[in-house]
């Protein structure tokens, strides 16, 4: 194999990692656009419920936090918290992700201008 069809190769293979990592990047963003709708929506949801919190008393409240509520109501109430919990954790672990890339892409978009300056 001669120099110049192994430069050719190589390239070919940056390439392409560049092309799977952007694609990554675009999903990441399509997913945490999901995502950013999703929990809009359960906070419209819990913004409805939040009136329901309000009159339940405190020894609801306890009952809630036992093993087994015992009203439907208290049922989905309990329901709903846990599932807004995880969301949020979600949330917060793909904001991780998004920040990390996009420093690294600074991080890339400085070295290449550094490099056009010297």
């Amino acid at each position: 194999m001669n120099k110049e069809s192994w430069n050719q190769m190589k390239n070919q293979m940056i390439k392409m990692k560049k092309v799977t990592k952007m694609r990554k990047m675009r999903h990441l963003t399509t997913k945490i656009r999901k995502h950013m709708t999703k929990i809009k929506k359960m906070m419209t949801y819990m913004r409805k419920i939040r009136h329901l919190i309000m009159k339940m008393t405190k020894q609801t409240i306890k009952m809630m936090r036992k093993k087994r509520p015992k009203t439907n109501k208290m049922m989905k109430m309990r329901h709903l918290m846990m599932k807004i919990w995880k969301m949020r954790k979600q949330m917060e672990k793909m904001e991780k992700k998004m920040t990390k890339i996009r420093k690294m892409k600074m991080m890339k978009h400085m070295a290449k201008m550094k490099k056009i300056a010297h």
